[in-house]
């Protein structure tokens, strides 16, 4: 399910929102009194909090015939591209009850480049991979690389159904609750390759994939408006509760010597998703708006994809946080 949502995810995206827009604007017509809202805001998003370090580059340089000598230490980090991420909405509200529908989705890749390097008679080079692998150079003739593949990348979704509360209203402002479940998934995938050119090379191809994520959540939203012109907020809180499975596959090879390491690990997992969303609107005419605002959301007690064997033992295993965050374009019809 998982994997065919990553590979779909766009199409699905797009259809749901068809559909339920669609099944909007045929029951407002029945709806005397109530209001159906469907909203679509793309966004450029960026991620924070998982430019992990993936290699040390180790420059020993010496003068021949002497005791002087130096060290240089270069780290490696993965980088995170921003990338476009999708959100809609689609709500129907009468009197101070309301029901909402709310899809989101993201995903972007990773990477890093790494230039080739050579060692010499004044300079030895090693590359130690966070990993089990260490590759060395003193001769020209043996030069190393490191490579961080296409397809290593990160996807977010969510699917929230939510009932809301209208708590305090005035003419141009009112307070609502919302609380309901959320449907989330959360894939991370890691693939390298590295070595020393036509000599000895390792590679790792290491995953980590939260299928279908499932928990309350509630949340607080307030409008105030001034002329044509709205200003929207929302805060969330979800506890989400799944499955994690890690995968490590990992290859060395070298003309005398090749080994294949596999390992796999399903075990159960929880996720504190807190969400802050503001934006602002401007109404043409009664039944359409459009505005600008930012999303944030913020992913606690997430695993990462393994660099090692031991960090997939429960013993080793290593949690953090990914922030996600969005400047928003909203279009928005009412019925």
């Amino acid at each position: 399910m998982w994997n065919f949502f990553c590979d779909n995810s766009r199409r699905l995206f797009w259809a749901a929102l068809a559909a339920a827009w669609l099944l909007g604007t045929g029951d407002s017509l029945r709806a005397e009194k109530g209001q159906w809202t469907f909203r679509l805001e793309p966004m450029v998003m960026d991620a924070y909090g998982h430019d992990r370090h993936v290699l040390t580059i180790r420059r020993f340089s010496y003068v021949p015939q002497t005791s002087a000598s130096e060290e240089h230490l270069t780290a490696v980090q993965l980088a995170t591209d921003p990338g476009d991420a999708y959100r809609g909405e689609l709500r129907y509200t009468r009197g101070k009850w309301g029901l909402g529908l709310d899809v989101f989705s993201f995903e972007t890749s990773q990477g890093v480049t790494v230039p080739e390097a050579s060692g010499s008679q004044s300079e030895f080079v090693t590359y130690e991979a966070v990993g089990p692998w260490s590759f060395f150079s003193s001769e020209p003739s043996s030069v190393l690389f490191f490579h961080v593949l296409k397809d290593t990348d990160l996807t977010v979704w969510a699917v929230d159904l939510y009932g809301m509360r209208t708590v305090a209203e005035r003419p141009k402002s009112a307070l609502a609750l919302h609380g309901g479940v959320r449907f989330a998934g959360f894939e991370n995938d890691y693939r390298m390759r590295m070595g020393a050119r036509d000599l000895s090379e390792a590679s790792l191809d290491a995953s980590a994939s939260y299928d279908l994520l499932t928990g309350p959540m509630v949340g607080l939203a307030g409008e105030f408006g001034r002329g044509r012109s709205r200003v929207h907020a929302c805060v969330g809180q979800s506890l989400l509760f799944g499955e994690v499975e890690q995968v490590y596959d990992a290859s060395s090879y070298a003309p005398w010597y090749s080994n294949l390491t596999t390992f796999r690990m399903k075990r159960d997992a929880t996720v504190a998703v807190t969400d802050l969303r503001v934006r602002w609107t401007f109404a043409l005419g009664e039944h359409f708006s459009l505005g600008t605002g930012v999303h944030g959301s913020w992913w606690s007690g997430l695993t990462f994809p393994p660099t090692q064997p031991s960090t997939i033992a429960p013993e080793n295993r290593s949690e953090s946080s990914l922030v996600f965050f969005g400047v928003l374009g909203t279009v928005g019809v009412t019925f």
